[in-house]
């Protein structure tokens, strides 16, 4: 059933009222860590599941001098295949816009990555954080774990930087934060219908919520926040994680952010994260 498009404006209305005042409050307690402005020296590659992961989670990085490659997953995302095409030119379109190379992987997913890493040598893999709800991230969350684990020893080295993609990042574990201006901020949210326009009903002053809440890590507006983790402890997480029963709790709580990092907490205990 189709939602009545007044019904679904009042919705967002009021939902952008309460993530606005969460902002404020949960800021408030946020604790300033300079230590986590990263500097963006190095090779990186983006991995994204579905088309506009890259520019909630990635987009200033993306944007930075930093040497990266952005490679998509091509994951179904549930929608027609004419959808799927659609959004795959947004994609391409938003990538080229940045000057950036966009490489499409779409059998043997887990070779692929692996020859991709492998040929590349990549300094920091970026992947959404395994503090999510989406059944297609963490398939390819399986993915580059099966890449990692058929490169060996050549992995050691790598390091992975989880981003914050629809379930926010905790700041007191981000250890990798990209400032951003004011500016900066409603830049990126101001033109993401420009490049993704049949993704217009989602909830991006939700993203930005949690990005400015992040900013207080820097003392800046917001920031685009990231956990750097090696490929061990990545993987020894993500182990733990996948015992927890999240999906239910994340999506019920998603549009509430105090209680989403209400519950984050006991997560992120159970994963053994900054132990």
């Amino acid at each position: 059933m189709k939602i009545n498009p007044f019904i679904y404006k009042l919705i967002n209305f009021i939902r952008n009222i309460s993530w606005l005042k969460s902002i404020h409050k949960i800021r408030h307690h946020v604790k300033v860590n300079n230590m986590a402005k990263h500097n963006v020296d190095g090779k990186y590659l983006i991995v994204l599941p579905h088309a506009d992961d890259e520019y909630i989670g990635c987009d200033q990085l993306m944007k930075s001098n930093a040497e990266c490659l952005i490679v998509n997953m091509d994951m179904a995302g549930g929608g027609t295949s004419e959808m799927h095409t659609l959004r795959y030119n947004e994609l391409k379109e938003y990538v080229h816009s940045l000057n950036r190379r966009l490489v499409t992987i779409k059998d043997n997913k887990a070779y692929a990555l692996q020859d991709i890493i492998s040929k590349y040598q990549f300094d920091i893999i970026c992947v959404p954080s395994f503090f999510d709800w989406h059944p297609e991230h963490f398939k390819v969350m399986g993915y580059l774990r099966d890449a990692l684990i058929m490169l060996g020893t050549k992995a050691k080295d790598i390091r992975i930087a989880m981003y914050q993609v629809s379930v926010p990042l905790m700041p007191r574990y981000i250890n990798f934060a990209l400032p951003m201006t004011k500016e900066a901020y409603h830049n990126k949210w101001g033109v993401f219908s420009k490049y993704y326009k049949t993704q217009s009903y989602i909830p991006i002053k939700r993203f930005g919520a949690n990005e400015r809440i992040n900013g207080k890590l820097l003392g800046s507006y917001a920031a685009e926040g990231y956990i750097i983790m090696t490929v061990d402890d990545w993987e020894c997480s993500l182990d733990n994680v996948q015992k927890l029963d999240m999906e239910s709790i994340l999506r019920n709580n998603i549009n509430d952010l105090a209680a989403i990092r209400e519950h984050l907490v006991r997560f992120y205990t159970a994963a053994s994260i900054g132990d």
